[in-house]
């Protein structure tokens, strides 16, 4: 559904860098916990009013003001302005690779009206009410499964499959009915972390809906580090802006044997990775995140000063936009084959 991935896709970008209000981080909001799949095993989740007034993210807008024809429009025809109107994003699966679908879950400030009038105008959209929430719902190319954009009120919104966002409804914002594990671990990273993700690994680890090529086995990096992933039972990380960019990631393993194992391999592969000439520009980077195991978990971290983050993403804004000039050039402009 084009529109959807519109709105979603300018609310998540919303989400990291343009909320309204400096307020601390108080943990995931527990209206918007409610709404999750019992059965799901993979969150993240955006702290919105920290990221707005974060220099990069203060960088982020300076440079992103202008731009994004999409969120003009949807502003325009509905008053809804990301930057503005949103205060928490919260993204939920259920990690079946099978079907990767997510539900997408927003806490702002949101004309149902408007926007479902908008959204509803699309081809193959429809516009109902589910559970006293206003739904629109339809299936539009590349999409093969009917999606689903609901306001339960005006200050939720509900995006993604339909079957997912029905589910929502009918559960309503009631306590969190998640793996008991998983909500620990949501309390603790949502009320320290500016944005932070969780993920319990399927039966086997992280490896096990891995196949082999066909025609043979793995090799290289891939066969070494494989057998060691299938001993990662969670992964977790978060990030804390500031004059300094904290990240921090750790894997839980079944023992310290395994942790302690993946914690090697990760750090030949940091010296292997630094030593790359192609990685030059990051070199120093990637050198400086320290690895280590304490006792089954696996610690990444990371310290990274926030102008330095801002030079990596003119130089990607550079790069990206001369790749995008390189391609679009007519063909007469382009040097003569010898």
């Amino acid at each position: 559904m084009r529109i959807a991935a519109m709105v979603t896709g300018t609310t998540l970008l919303a989400g990291l860098f343009g909320m309204a209000g400096a307020q601390p981080a108080l943990g995931a909001d527990p209206g918007l916990l409610g709404l999750v799949m019992p059965e799901a095993r993979s969150l993240a989740g955006l702290n919105a009013a920290a990221a707005k007034v974060s220099p990069l993210g203060q960088f982020i807008l300076s440079k992103a003001a202008g731009a994004g024809q999409g969120v003009q429009l949807l502003e325009a025809t509905t008053g809804f302005d990301p930057a503005r109107d949103v205060s928490e994003v919260l993204v939920a699966s259920a990690g079946d690779p099978a079907n990767p679908a997510a539900l997408v879950l927003v806490r702002g400030v949101f004309d149902a009206t408007k926007l479902a009038a908008v959204l509803g105008a699309r081809p193959g959209m429809t516009v109902s009410t589910y559970a006293g929430a206003t739904l629109v719902s339809g299936v539009t190319p590349p999409q093969k499964t009917e999606q689903g954009v609901a306001f339960p009120g005006g200050t939720i919104a509900v995006l993604g499959d339909l079957n997912l966002v029905k589910g929502a409804l009918d559960r309503g914002t009631v306590s969190s009915s998640i793996d008991p594990v998983l909500a620990a671990q949501v309390s603790r990273l949502s009320a320290a972390d500016d944005a932070w993700f969780v993920g319990k690994a399927p039966a086997g680890g992280l490896a096990s809906g891995t196949a082999a090529p066909a025609g043979g086995a793995l090799g290289g990096p891939a066969q070494a580090i494989l057998p060691l992933l299938k001993g990662v039972q969670t992964i977790s990380g978060g990030v804390r802006l500031g004059s300094n960019v904290q990240i921090d990631i750790e894997a839980l393993t079944a023992d310290a044997q395994s942790a302690a194992a993946l914690a090697a391999f990760l750090g030949l592969a940091k010296g292997i990775a630094g030593a790359n000439p192609q990685a030059a520009p990051a070199a120093q980077v990637i050198q400086d995140i320290q690895v280590q195991a304490n006792g089954n978990a696996v610690e990444l971290s990371l310290s990274i000063p926030e102008s330095q983050l801002e030079s990596f993403v003119s130089s990607f804004r550079k790069g990206a936009g001369a790749a995008i000039q390189r391609r679009i050039a007519p063909a007469d402009a382009q040097p003569a084959q010898k």
